[in-house]
């Protein structure tokens, strides 16, 4: 007598993957692991939640809610909230919006600063995206970009002067983080080199400039060089404070990138600069 499998039976191996618990995939999953998981975490998860429940909704509606965009001054702050200082006063926001941004660039002139925003977005995309057609003009672009901002903001051939104790707010910041970016990396890979180099004195050198560069909070070198600086200066010369600014903020990040580059040379395995010096290429070849 022969027996017939019942037509919802499976041969070994041949059953389907049953989905995973629902309790244990998702959000819930997820919530179960890390936030329920023992006593411990459960007590830590309700005083959380209790913790954000009492000082979320306040912050929001002193934030937003209860706050004053518009007035001329904080007592008219006050009286348009239905109890003084029950919310935040940002009318000054939008009074000084134009100095956030351009500091205290002419108004005629803010064009240009406008236009430098505009370059500075397209050069970041030109040197982040791949896919575009023309590549190679765009890294140029963005090579020359620094070069054609100094001139939109300072002026001459052309263009009004214009002084650096008028840019501000985030132009200032712009100006201050692109050049030091822009700048310090060609410096920070010389410097790499010059720590790797077989010449004692140049080693010597760079190893002295970074290692003091690092031992030495910017605070500090910033300090030094807006104030200390002109001490030993020759007596009736000036030096510009942005320009001073720019260059140590320049030095400090070259020598952060000099141990980032020197880092990535040294995990280059010796083969490859024997297998280098083999073919007959030369120093600069060889570190391409």
């Amino acid at each position: 007598m022969s027996q017939t499998s019942p037509p919802d039976s499976y041969t070994p191996g041949s059953h389907p993957d049953l989905p995973p618990p629902v309790r244990t995939t998702g959000a819930l999953g997820w919530a179960r692991k890390n936030l329920l998981s023992s006593p411990l975490n459960i007590a830590l998860t309700l005083v959380s939640v209790w913790l954000l429940w009492s000082i979320v909704p306040p912050a929001f509606n002193w934030l937003f809610t209860e706050a004053v965009w518009a007035a001329s001054d904080r007592k008219e702050c006050w009286a348009l909230m239905t109890e003084p200082r029950s919310g935040g006063c940002w009318a000054f926001i939008r009074g000084s919006f134009n100095l956030f941004v351009y500091g205290w660039f002419p108004e005629p002139e803010r064009w240009r600063v406008n236009l430098t925003f505009v370059l500075f977005a397209l050069a970041i995309v030109g040197a982040l995206r791949e896919s575009l057609p023309g590549r190679k003009y765009w890294l140029w672009f963005a090579v020359a970009f620094p070069f054609i901002a100094a001139w939109l903001l300072l002026g001459g051939f052309g263009l009004t002067p214009i002084g650096t104790n008028k840019l501000g707010g985030i132009l200032l910041t712009l100006v201050v983080a692109v050049t030091g970016i822009s700048f310090s990396l060609p410096i920070g890979v010389a410097l790499a080199l010059g720590r790797r180099s077989n010449l004692p004195a140049l080693r010597a050198v760079c190893v002295i400039f970074i290692e003091f560069i690092r031992g030495v909070p910017l605070i500090t070198l910033l300090f030094v060089a807006s104030t200390m600086l002109t001490y030993f200066l020759p007596p009736g010369s000036t030096f510009d404070l942005l320009m001073r600014v720019l260059i140590m903020v320049t030095l400090f990040a070259s020598a952060y990138i000099a141990e980032v580059v020197r880092g990535g040379l040294q995990g280059l395995p010796a083969g490859q600069y024997e297998a280098a010096d083999s073919l007959g290429l030369t120093y600069w070849k060889a570190h391409r």
